[in-house]
């Protein structure tokens, strides 16, 4: 059974006419994606911050990156690294990164990293300045801004999609946090999703949290399924103030 017809409604045709099945959903391969970073705002008057992060990757996609890298050299895997986080991060740069569990088969794919982000912070006003949330996009589904209604075919979710991400800011006794966004709590048939903030002395923690199973979407639930991803969306285009 080829992976594009998985779940769906075939026509089979015998001698005695046709009739529609169901077709059987392939065996789902299910994968998750934590990340732990901090982001240290000194006081530095080039604003190039220090960032360290732990990325695991488990399931499927842990065997495709050792597959991919395992005799790449560290300039490749830097750049490779560098290219995956570039939704996260503008202008980052790596000064040190660790792959642990490269050549040991069966394990979780673990990144240990250091780097520097620059233009992190925009300034608003005299002291005052803003972040977009250093967070990964969700690619769910790639073009959110087309009609949904305009879809033709049903969607499908092949593999179990879910992680975890606690980004941790660093005021550094320099910056105060002006505003901290409202928390994010979803739940639908189609999956579970949450986005929350604490703010712990001279610490904010932002966690989330996101879990979607292997589904098959049919033309008529599939607007529904695109407005909880706008509202996701949404949510993480909330800027953060600091004043300094």
């Amino acid at each position: 059974l080829l992976e594009d017809f998985s779940g769906a409604t075939a026509f089979v045709i015998s001698r005695d006419g046709g009739k529609f099945y169901n077709l059987p959903h392939l065996p789902s391969e299910k994968f998750a994606i934590n990340n732990a970073y901090q982001i240290t705002l000194n006081d530095n008057q080039d604003k190039i911050f220090m960032v360290m992060g732990k990325h695991i990757i488990k399931g499927k996609l842990s065997a495709l990156l050792k597959r991919r890298l395992y005799n790449s050299s560290q300039k490749t895997k830097i750049q490779f690294f560098e290219q995956r986080i570039y939704s996260r991060f503008n202008n980052f740069t790596t000064t040190s990164l660790l792959i642990p569990t490269l050549k040991k088969y069966g394990k979780d794919y673990i990144e240990i990293y250091e780097g520097k982000i620059s233009r992190f912070l925009t300034s608003l006003q005299k002291n005052l300045f803003k972040a977009s949330l250093p967070i990964d996009k969700l690619f769910i589904v790639k073009d959110l801004n087309e009609n949904p209604k305009d879809r033709k075919n049903p969607y499908r979710i092949n593999d179990y999609f879910a992680g975890e991400d606690i980004i941790t800011i660093d005021l550094h006794n320099i910056f105060t946090i002006k505003n901290i966004p409202s928390n994010t709590f979803i739940k639908t048939n189609h999956g579970k999703y949450s986005l929350s903030y604490k703010l712990n002395k001279k610490k904010l923690v932002i966690t989330r949290n996101y879990s979607f199973p292997p589904q098959f979407i049919s033309k008529k639930d599939f607007p529904d399924f695109v407005k909880t991803l706008r509202l996701i969306r949404k949510a993480e285009k909330q800027d953060l103030i600091f004043k300094k």
